[in-house]
This record gives C-alpha cells, structure tokens and sequence, in this order.
C-alpha cells in the first residue's frame, strides 16, 4: 500500500493511554505507530525492535510496556485503532476514487453529445434534423429561415405538379406553378417545350 498522507493522532487519548510510560516507551510506540500506519499492516514481532530503534537488550525491557497496545496475534503486532483508521481512510478513498471515475466518463459522454451536437448543427446555429447544409447559402438563411426550411423540407404531391406538354396552355400552367413554387429542383423544365 503507498503512503498514506496523514494520521489522526487522537492527542488527549493518547496522553491518556500512555501517561505511565517513560520517554524511551513513548518514541518506540510512535515510531510503531508510524511504521504500521507507512505499512498499512501488522508489524512481524522479529522487526519490533528494529522499527523501534532499540537494541534487543533494551527490547526486553521495553516490550512489556508496549505489549498493552497491540494485538499479539502470533507473528505479528496488531494496533486496533490503527486499523479502524485504515479501513476508514481506505473506504474514503475507494470513494474518491469511484467519483473520479464517474466524473471522468461523464466529462467523456459530455463531450461526446456535444460532438455529436456541433455535427447536428448547420452554419446558422439551428439544429435541424436534415443531413445537409447549404454552406453557400449562409447568409441566405440567415435572412431567410422560412425559405430555407421550406428549400430543404418541402416535396409537392405529384397531383400538384401540372404536367407540361406541347399544348401552349399547359405551358402556361406551368410557369404559374414555378412562379409560386420556390426553387428546389422541382420546377418543370420549361426547355422542354417545343412548338411545331
């Protein structure tokens, strides 16, 4: 487990706890303390005198003081409020971390959407369901939006479209179609109207 960045120590229990040691017990707790809180695990008893900073002959001196705050589990020294700090700062931290991701991929499907969004849009700013933009006719549609959707959205019933003949009368209905019909690729070829 990496380092963690801080430990509560709890001052007025501690001095509660420990009044009855002397200045030598009281740096080799902390530093037991401090080692198992770097570690985040129990202490293997064939280091405690190491961590401890004592030589083994001052250990055996030392021990029976420190015993009353551990654990002894066999191998090792276990620190019950450390622990309880541990789990508490592990659990704040997985949540961080859950947060972080969340927040992670939501920034993601934000932008995403607003890829997607700025594709969506034509160079008028309105969004639109049609797949294709008049570049060349920017300013046009700013004008002009009623013409420019009804350019885009408008296909007339082909009972509305007069069919053109060589009949000059039809011709002539014709071009009243394409006089009210707004440009759109519909209009009637009127080249195609030939008279003998």
């Amino acid at each position: 487990m990496a380092a963690l960045p801080y430990m509560q120590l709890y001052i007025a229990d501690y001095l509660a706890d420990t009044m009855h040691l002397s200045a030598e017990e009281h740096g080799a707790y902390l530093l037991l303390m401090f080692n198992y809180w770097q570690t985040g695990k129990p202490i293997p008893k064939n280091r405690l005198a190491k961590i401890a900073r004592l030589t083994n002959e001052r250990w055996v001196d030392v021990e029976p003081s420190l015993r009353e705050f551990f654990c002894d589990n066999g191998d090792e020294w276990m620190h019950l409020r450390i622990e309880e700090d541990l789990a508490s700062v592990r659990e704040k931290l997985t949540k961080k971390s859950a947060a972080g991701k969340a927040s992670v991929q939501a920034r993601r499907s934000r932008k995403e959407a607003d890829v997607q969004t700025k594709q969506e849009r034509n160079l008028t700013g309105v969004q639109t369901d049609v797949g294709v933009v008049f570049e060349h006719d920017a300013g046009f549609a700013l004008i002009f939006p009623d013409i420019c959707y009804h350019l885009t959205h408008y296909k007339p019933a082909a009972a509305d479209i007069p069919v053109a003949s060589d009949n000059p009368a039809h011709y002539a209905d014709a071009i009243r179609y394409n006089a009210r019909t707004p440009l759109q690729g519909s209009l009637l070829p009127l080249t195609r109207l030939v008279w003998a």
